[in-house]
């Protein structure tokens, strides 16, 4: 139920689903008064409307509190509330689709990067490693890797519940490769380069990065890969490498051909005093959606222009987007 503490302002329809009785008529008004707050300022404002879902409390309320305050309540039917939400779709039934539909362009990349990553051997990656100055890191015996959880009572103390929290990021040394396999390309925006780095950084940890030479197996190294020194080093050692081996080649790709609106699936919209829907003859759809009254205002003048054949709303989920990218 919406009480204290509640600041939302577009409540359109409340719907009580708890028993109120004359005992509970403080909560009951707190519930009405939540709805009756305007969503848009008073003055200029839209017609608003709040709808409650017929419940016996709030029919008692209407007759008994607020007539005696001379305020006006209309009860109205459901079937009978001012709908504010309309289907749009190509009107097959009452227009020649064919004739008003105009062809949307389809934005598509004029060109796809292809990264390779060309052969790195071992040796590079030791070098790569003694340019950064840095000893090897110390390789401790793991540590216990679980915490013990107990879920005590606020007030009596006493436990509720009893677990085991696993700490380790990683669990084995093969799951280590494959998690920083995944990172490294994702970084170097790279793909499928599995059976290339994986031999390298596990010959890289094992053999290098600690202070003694173990094996992908040993609890130790894998505990160790969790924190972020070794995170770090991995990373300070192989993105430079990656982004000197690899090679992109850039292939044109072909235009897509238009998109017809009168294949586009019926959508919903808004229908407001902000947000009107207007009827048009020289639309293929059945209304025109409108963003306040601006284009509302240009629709009435798309209709009367005589140089204007047809037109369409850019509107809905299968609209003309242009999505932002960056450089990559």
């Amino acid at each position: 139920m919406l009480r204290e503490g509640w600041d939302v302002r577009n409540v359109t329809t409340i719907v009580p689903l708890r028993a109120l009785s004359a005992k509970n008529r403080v909560l009951g008004e707190q519930v009405l008064g939540r709805g009756l707050r305007r969503i848009t300022p008073p003055v200029g404002g839209a017609a608003e409307i709040v709808t409650v879902v017929e419940h016996e409390f709030f029919a008692r309320f209407y007759r008994e509190e607020l007539a005696a305050e001379g305020v006006d309540i209309d009860v109205t039917e459901v079937s009978r509330v001012p709908k504010t939400t309309v289907s749009i779709y190509p009107d097959e039934a009452r227009k020649d689709v064919a004739a008003l539909d105009i062809p949307v362009p389809q934005i598509t990349a004029g060109a796809v990067n292809t990264a390779t990553l060309g052969e790195i051997d071992f040796d590079e990656v030791k070098k790569a490693f003694k340019r950064l100055g840095l000893p090897p890191l110390p390789l401790e015996k793991a540590k216990d890797g679980h915490l013990d959880y107990e879920g005590r009572h606020l007030v009596t103390g006493e436990i509720l519940e009893k677990m085991k929290i696993h700490l380790p990021l990683l669990r084995t040394g093969v799951g280590a490769v494959s998690y920083f396999v995944k990172e490294l390309e994702m970084v170097a925006h790279l793909r499928g380069t599995h059976a290339k780095l994986a031999p390298l950084l596990g010959r890289f940890w094992t053999e290098t990065l600690f202070d003694r030479q173990t094996t992908l197996s040993d609890p130790a190294l894998v505990a160790r890969l969790g924190d972020g020194a070794a995170r770090e080093c991995t990373r300070a050692v192989f993105v430079p490498l990656l982004r000197r081996k690899t090679t992109l080649a850039q292939q044109r790709v072909a235009a897509a051909p238009p998109v017809s609106p009168a294949a586009w699936r019926p959508f919903q919209a808004t229908d407001s005093e902000t947000h009107p829907v207007k009827t048009a003859r020289r639309t293929l759809f059945n209304l025109v959606p409108c963003n306040r009254r601006l284009e509302a205002a240009f629709t009435d003048f798309l209709e009367r222009a005589a140089d204007v054949a047809a037109f369409v709303k850019n509107a809905g989920p299968q609209c003309l987007r242009i999505d932002y990218l960056d450089t990559n």
